[in-house]
């Protein structure tokens, strides 16, 4: 059995929240790659921000799947599923 003490753990808590301090502050807009702010992050700005969201209203994002017929979604029953 593993054992640590009580400054192991310290340490180890301290250095898992520099490297993600680290990680986050390295990452740069996933939109215009300039550096992200806090206020808006994972963006930079609410200008960023919003084009992501209108990417994903446009199609211009999806998640994988089998493809399905808006139609076919339509005639389901929602109410008698599992």
């Amino acid at each position: 059995m593993l054992r640590l003490s009580v400054h192991d753990l310290k340490t180890m808590a301290t250095c898992a929240t520099s490297e993600a301090i680290t990680m986050t502050k390295k990452r740069p807009c996933p939109i215009c790659k300039r550096p992200r702010t806090e206020e808006f992050a994972p963006f930079c700005s609410q200008r960023c921000k919003d084009r992501d969201l209108a990417q994903w209203f446009g199609d211009g994002y999806s998640v994988p799947g089998k493809p399905v017929d808006p139609e076919q979604i339509a005639a389901s029953d929602w109410d008698n599923q599992d």
